[in-house]
């Protein structure tokens, strides 16, 4: 991971495969990713895991459910993950390797 600040001030992270995670004082996290073209997001109400997961799509700009485009169940884990760990390949399918 790469960590710097640019011109407006931003903490600017680069390279964050390990992902980074986010809370808030109420204990509400997201969780985001990087892949290699795109982003990550899971949202995690109340710091726990409900499969919430989104994916940017840099083409578009759009922010898109990635359990629309594929809705298999991702076993459940305690707290809020980061990245969905080789779960998802790059065109949104569900690998084969969940369990």
């Amino acid at each position: 991971m790469k960590i710097d600040i640019d011109q407006h001030n931003n903490l600017r992270l680069r390279e964050v495969f390990s992902g980074v995670l986010m809370e808030t004082t109420e204990g509400n996290q997201i969780g985001v990713c990087m892949r290699d073209d795109t982003l990550e997001i899971n949202v995690c109400p109340g710091s726990k895991n409900t499969d919430n997961w989104w994916r940017v799509n840099m083409q578009t700009g759009r922010i898109e459910n990635m359990r629309e485009a594929a809705p298999v169940p991702v076993p459940a884990e305690t707290g809020c993950s980061t990245c969905l760990p080789n779960a998802v390949n790059q065109r949104g399918a569900i690998d084969a390797t969940l369990d």
